[in-house]
């Protein structure tokens, strides 16, 4: 829901980049959880592996999707 905010010129790629931060980190929480690791780097590296494409299309296609619309 806060990513529909994203696109407010003034604070959009803040709130875009705070909300991915938290779901990031609920991620490696709900991972730690499931997996039953005890390793904080195990967890981190495969949390990273799906936040990386999460990441990429967020901040490159969806903005290339709202300039092309804006233009």
């Amino acid at each position: 829901m806060f990513r529909f905010f994203g696109f407010v010129s003034l604070v959009g790629d803040l709130l875009i980049m705070t909300v991915f931060l938290w779901q990031f980190l609920a991620m490696v929480e709900a991972a730690r959880e499931l997996f039953d690791y005890e390793s904080s780097k195990r967890v981190f590296g495969v949390v990273l592996i799906g936040a990386v494409p999460n990441f990429y299309l967020t901040f490159t296609l969806v903005n290339q999707l709202f300039r092309v619309v804006s233009e």
